[in-house]
């Protein structure tokens, strides 16, 4: 029998489809996403990175796989399992940290979250491929579908600063440095040079290679609750509190053994 989730979800889909009905439209739509701009600086300043103020802690943070749409679409989840256990959980805290690496574009991010959900159903075990598929489908559908800009220019707000021409390649030497000592301080003085000569004269060329680094150094992003996830614990804490269960009208919300829970536990 379908859950009252599954249903929901089903219902929320077939508005979806009903509302973008033809192909021609359906495929406008997406390709919206890619009119998000990056950031940029006025004048004949230039955008960098800037490093963390406290960089002891992981610079990134995700918020999972349930937290991927905007608006109306960020509630639905294939998955009725705890965020971070998914077969693509990586993919969603990549994509999460990519908005947050300065020089990326929207369609960069999404694209590659594309590609790293299918990847890992392909490279899986074949008798769960389908079963995994099913699972990352919806993410997948929420990414591409997902055409505000907003998540992406304020991620990027955070995560860059406009300095002039003449500092910008000592700022992007200087970000790269310091991640590298954060999370591999035994190869910084072997690593950091040779690449500063290949990406400290471009911040996109300097993005692209943190997504790199991103992936290797899982540990540089932490697992956080969404706010609507902490919204979804308070309730329950206060009908614990109370001493009593929600009805069958209340929501009915699992808990979460902790607010944030470190990712990875070995580097690639």
């Amino acid at each position: 029998m379908m859950s009252t989730n599954k249903l929901l979800q089903c219902l929320v889909l077939a508005v979806i489809f009903v509302t973008h009905s033809s192909a021609a439209e359906f495929d406008d739509f997406k390709n919206k996403k890619y009119m998000c701009r990056p950031h940029s600086c006025p004048g004949n300043k230039q955008s960098v990175p800037k490093v963390p103020k406290d960089k002891t802690k992981p610079w990134f943070k995700s918020t999972g796989c349930n937290d991927m749409g905007g608006g109306g679409l960020s509630f639905m989840s294939m998955d009725d399992g705890p965020s971070g256990q998914e077969p693509h959980a990586v993919c969603c805290n990549e994509w999460h940290a990519c908005y947050q690496i300065c020089g990326t574009t929207k369609a960069m991010c999404d694209e590659i979250f594309g590609k790293c959900a299918e990847n890992v159903c392909s490279n899986g075990p074949p008798a769960l491929e389908e079963q995994c598929k099913k699972t990352t489908s919806l993410s997948t559908l929420m990414v591409q579908m997902n055409t505000d800009c907003r998540p992406h220019e304020e991620a990027q707000m955070n995560a860059c600063q406009c300095v002039s021409a003449k500092g910008a390649s000592k700022k992007r030497e200087e970000y790269l440095r310091t991640f590298y000592e954060q999370y591999s301080p035994e190869t910084a003085e072997e690593k950091v040079p040779g690449l500063v000569e290949k990406v400290s004269s471009s911040t996109p060329k300097l993005s692209s290679l943190m997504r790199k680094l991103v992936s290797k150094f899982p540990k540089s992003i932490v697992l956080q609750k969404s706010k609507k996830k902490s919204m979804e614990d308070f309730i329950n804490m206060e009908y614990k509190q109370a001493g009593k269960k929600p009805g069958k009208d209340d929501i009915t919300l699992d808990e979460e053994d902790s607010d944030a829970e470190d990712l990875g536990t070995e580097e690639l």
